[in-house]
């Protein structure tokens, strides 16, 4: 599983990447890692109140499997492990309740590609699942891609793969209702991008 973290209740720690992890466009090489299920490249690695995305409020540059308020003080453990080979990072909260609820039990995992690519997997959730934020949010909380917020989404067993960098789109964000269409520029950007088949 990798190295407990020991993470009191909100509680956070900033650990060396093993690779430049390129996200919205800027090169990090650590990252924050919160005992209330999300990872920041900023600051705030404490906040329990999970919000919608996208918000200018802290916590951004945000990486959000399962944030909520956990408490793995009261039970469980975070983990983070370092592929030897240099390709990927992994950060799992396992068994991890939450603060007012101890009969939930949630182990997920977020995993950091050397290629910018963001997995969230999902092996034994139960209890209160309708209550949380899963996405990703730029420096300023100005852009976000939402997955859930506030509702029962996740479940055992459940992958969810982010490859956001090599593909951008204008509009970011609309709605198109019923019988309409719209369109919708794309643009692929190949800086950086290897040869070969991609998929997103």
């Amino acid at each position: 599983i990798g190295t407990p973290l020991g993470l009191g209740d909100d509680a956070g720690v900033v650990v060396p990447l093993p690779f430049d992890f390129k996200f919205y466009g800027v090169f990090h090489n650590e990252v924050g890692i919160s005992s209330n299920g999300y990872l920041s490249f900023g600051s705030d690695l404490t906040d329990f109140s999970n919000d919608a995305i996208p918000d200018p409020f802290d916590p951004n540059d945000l990486i959000a499997p399962f944030w909520d308020d956990l408490a793995p003080n009261n039970r469980g453990e975070v983990y983070h492990y370092e592929d030897p080979a240099g390709g990927y990072v992994v950060v799992q909260w396992d068994d991890v309740p939450r603060f007012a609820d101890l009969a939930t039990s949630a182990t997920f995992q977020v995993i950091l590609f050397a290629n910018g690519t963001i997995k969230y997997q999902y092996l034994s959730m139960s209890g209160t699942l309708d209550s949380e934020t899963i996405g990703i949010e730029n420096v300023d909380g100005s852009v976000g891609l939402e997955v859930a917020f506030n509702t029962e989404y996740v479940h055992d067993l459940l992958a969810v793969m982010i490859t956001p960098w090599w593909l951008a789109t204008n509009p970011i964000v609309g709605t198109v209702p019923g019988g309409n269409n719209a369109d919708v520029d794309v643009w692929f950007i190949t800086d950086g991008l290897g040869q070969g088949p991609h998929t997103g």
